[in-house]
């Protein structure tokens, strides 16, 4: 019977992952259409790029977005495989119709008659924090999906792939470089703009990505490590590990607690170690990312 939910939960798996990456296309088409287009804020990359065009030239940014992740395409199916290949391409079709759709139902969410105009705020500052919040937070739903928006996005997923640098600031260098170009266009101050936008759109992504499955590592050593070990279990709910330590001035045996937490756990598993024995000596220590039994699947 469990052999059979887990294949039925497997077959499903696919379905799940793509109405992910829908949504978080969505969320980004949000960001782009009602705060960071309007407001001519170019948060590098493709996006960016279409809209200088879209406001030069009036050619709708959805469109230029399709046309330029073409190549990049290829780049991907040939550096990050097949699958990742054809998730990007959903992604990018998905997200290039919702932008050119969605600017265009825009006077119904709230935005502006006026189509260059169309923003839920003309604030820059807000439309720059609340637009990259949006766009990081769809960006790192599909990234978790072993997808990309397309664009920069690939540049990135290569970068991290070979280089191992953070998603969130390989994007922020590639899309330094199109800011920079968006500042001869729209003038110093909107660049300037556009670099707090890129700084937001990058720290979301990371932290969304790595941040919120970080946890704390513990190292316990103490005599009463058994009862200490046991309430972990009992109490906790969480597992733990007992390594083999030798103190280096008495010569005695001192196992040594290894337990995995998350960041909310902190203050029970301190109030365990104190009630057990005040004198432990525990170290802490940053977790960036947790896969297995009790967290996140190392499948996803």
């Amino acid at each position: 019977m469990v052999a059979k939910k887990v294949i039925k939960l497997g077959r499903m798996q696919p379905v799940v992952d793509y109405a992910a990456i829908i949504f978080g296309c969505f969320l980004v088409a949000l960001g782009l259409d009602l705060f960071l287009i309007p407001n001519r804020i170019t948060a590098g990359g493709v996006s960016g790029i279409s809209t200088i065009l879209f406001h030069l030239l009036g050619v709708p940014v959805g469109l230029s977005m399709l046309g330029f992740n073409g190549l990049l395409f290829l780049v991907a199916l040939m550096t990050l495989g097949r699958e990742f290949g054809l998730r990007s391409a959903v992604a990018t079709v998905a997200l290039s119709f919702m932008v050119d759709g969605i600017y265009l139902l825009a006077p119904m969410l709230g935005a502006g008659p006026d189509l260059a105009e169309r923003g839920i705020t003309q604030n820059v500052l807000l439309a720059t924090i609340f637009g990259d919040i949006l766009t990081g937070a769809g960006m790192a739903l599909v990234f978790l999906k072993n997808s990309s928006t397309g664009g920069t996005d690939i540049l990135a997923r290569i970068l991290n792939k070979y280089t191992e640098i953070p998603i969130g600031r390989s994007l922020m260098m590639i899309d330094a470089l199109v800011t920079v170009g968006a500042g001869f266009v729209f003038g110093a101050e909107m660049a300037m703009f556009a670099i707090i936008a890129i700084f937001v759109n990058s720290k979301t992504i990371d932290f969304l990505i790595q941040g919120m499955n970080q946890g704390k590592k513990f190292l316990i050593i103490s005599r009463k490590y058994r009862e200490i070990a046991d309430d972990i279990i009992r109490v906790m709910g969480r597992g733990a590990t007992l390594l083999n330590g030798v103190g280096v001035y008495s010569g005695e045996d001192r196992p040594i607690i290894l337990v995995v937490i998350r960041p909310r756990e902190l203050p029970r598993l301190k109030g365990i170690v104190r009630d057990h024995d005040p004198d432990a000596f525990v170290m802490v220590s940053e977790v960036y990312e947790i896969m297995g039994e009790g967290f996140r699947r190392a499948s996803l």
